[in-house]
């Protein structure tokens, strides 16, 4: 019997069974590892649990702080976390490595959240308003253009900021001990007011101090209208509607109105007198041929004027009013800096940007107060394409929200980061030593326009009130908390009051 042989060899069969099986477990497993990686790039980061709807409001409204929430939430899920707002999820960043990451490459981080109570209103018009568009870019260019005309970058205009400082001196001067916000916000008002209208306004006039009032309330009202966006439907329920912010912001526009009207029936376009007459003499010479044809009108210009008016008056008039409460607040620190700002000013009656060199204490000082203030609690931003950080991607219109306050508190970085310590911007020499980690004014494309001119003001207004006053709190009352007030948009101290010493008469 003739024995049967197999076409193919046993040994060759397992071997290409054992091979399929091989390769096909290979890709089967690399395949795996691909969708589990893509899978982790779209997902959001974790966070803590939310509520149908309402997301995690709730929550920060049961902490009682949202500031005390936010920081927690690092602890529990990490630098990068998400929460809800309402149904919309928003990515939030805590830590400066991870914001300086975002935020300088490129325009990722370019956008701002769409917040139904500020488009409704602003439109897409100004610089704050306004989403990443080419009017936007256009209108950031020439704003800085033109506040670089009237030299709000250059020394050359401290003898400007140094003449408001005279006027404040002589307003505490008069009050002795008082409540000193008001008294700030107008005299920090008043240099950006006479950069945008080409005059300067007072106390004395009923009008202007109207107007600070209208903006302090404008800043408390948006809390409630951005909070009221987040959730569907809930601005139609009493308390939560729009309508407080729109009637502050109406009447700011009325006044911004009537100056840029009055302004137009006398303007020189050869001839600017401020940041208005700018605006307007690139609206009467434009023409179809010009690219930014379009962008610029009388209505875009109100909405610009509102951005260098808020955003000119009320972030260097709290941080001056948080470092006179953390000065009085810490003889000690006082008294140093007294003695710097007498030893480098012997024989002069005023501080001047040239004595910063010689101020290493009062500029780490101001550092100091910069970061302690933090009044900037956080801002909105929005991704304008596909973003990666780390191990997550962001897909285009993901909200970010950056949380300065946490950066400025990180402990981490900051030894102590609750203690207020100049010290920490020295160095072993005891000269002056800048951290990067210091973002008062934000990074990026979106920082702040006014930042030149907001440092300017910090340090000759502060330095002419340390050389001219003692500050010490009144008798017949208790010492404030140096812990910043709960709520709001920006991070404030509880009012109080103060008395100015006036060390001139002391020292005569």
């Amino acid at each position: 019997m003739e024995t049967k042989v197999l076409p193919f060899d046993v040994n060759s069969y397992t071997l290409g069974v054992a091979f399929c099986t091989c390769f096909l477990s290979w890709v089967a497993v690399k395949r795996y590892r691909t969708e589990a990686k893509e899978e982790s790039l779209h997902s959001l980061p974790p966070g803590p649990p939310k509520w149908p709807l309402l997301g995690n409001i709730p929550g920060m409204m049961m902490a009682g702080s949202s500031s005390k929430y936010l920081s927690d939430l690092v602890s529990e899920y990490g630098p990068v976390y998400t929460l809800y707002m309402g149904p919309r999820p928003v990515v939030v960043l805590n830590k400066y490595d991870i914001m300086k990451q975002a935020l300088m490459d490129g325009h990722l981080l370019s956008d701002r959240g769409d917040l139904p109570a500020l488009d409704d209103y602003f439109k897409g018009r100004g610089i704050v308003g306004s989403h990443y568009t080419e009017y936007w870019k256009n209108t950031r260019s020439f704003v800085i253009h033109s506040l670089r005309q009237f030299g709000v970058d250059r020394q050359s205009f401290e003898s400007v900021i140094a003449s408001q400082a005279d006027i404040l001196v002589e307003d505490i001067r008069k009050r002795g001990t008082f409540d000193p916000l008001l008294c700030l916000q107008s005299n920090v008002c008043s240099v950006i007011c006479g950069v945008v209208f080409g005059k300067q306004y007072n106390l004395d006039n009923p009008r202007f101090t109207d107007l600070l009032e209208t903006v302090y309330k404008a800043l408390r009202a948006i809390e409630y209208a951005a909070v009221s966006s987040l959730v569907p439907g809930l601005h139609y329920l009493p308390g939560c509607s729009y309508q407080k912010f729109y009637a502050c912001m109406d009447k700011l526009m009325r006044f911004f109105r009537e100056e840029i009207n009055a302004h137009d029936e006398t303007l020189d376009p050869d001839s600017p007198r401020d940041v208005i007459d700018m605006y307007l003499s690139k609206i009467r010479r434009a023409s179809p041929e010009d690219p930014t044809y379009g962008l610029f009108s009388k209505t875009n210009l109100e909405f610009v004027v509102n951005d260098l008016f808020m955003a000119g008056t009320e972030t260097s008039a709290s941080v001056l009013y948080w470092a006179i409460l953390l000065i009085a607040s810490n003889p000690g620190i006082q008294e140093r800096l007294q003695k710097e700002v007498d030893d480098v000013t012997t024989h002069c009656d005023h501080v001047s940007i040239a004595d910063a060199a010689s101020m290493p204490y009062t500029r780490a000082t101001i550092d100091e107060s910069l970061r302690y203030a933090s009044v900037a609690i956080s801002s909105m931003r929005s991704t304008t394409s596909t973003m990666t950080l780390g191990k997550y991607r962001f897909e285009v219109g993901t909200w970010v929200m950056l949380n300065y306050e946490y950066a400025m508190f990180d402990p981490d970085h900051w030894s102590e980061p609750k203690r207020f310590k100049p010290e920490r911007f020295l160095d072993d020499h005891g000269q002056y030593c800048p951290d990067e980690q210091l973002i008062p004014f934000s990074i990026g494309k979106r920082n702040c326009i006014g930042e030149k001119l907001g440092r300017m003001e910090l340090f000759i207004f502060f330095t002419n009130i340390i050389k001219n006053f003692e500050l010490v709190f009144p008798d017949d009352a208790p010492h404030p908390s140096v812990e910043a007030a709960t709520g709001g948009m920006m991070r404030v101290p509880n009012r109080y009051s103060i008395t100015f010493k006036d060390r001139t008469t002391t020292a005569a």
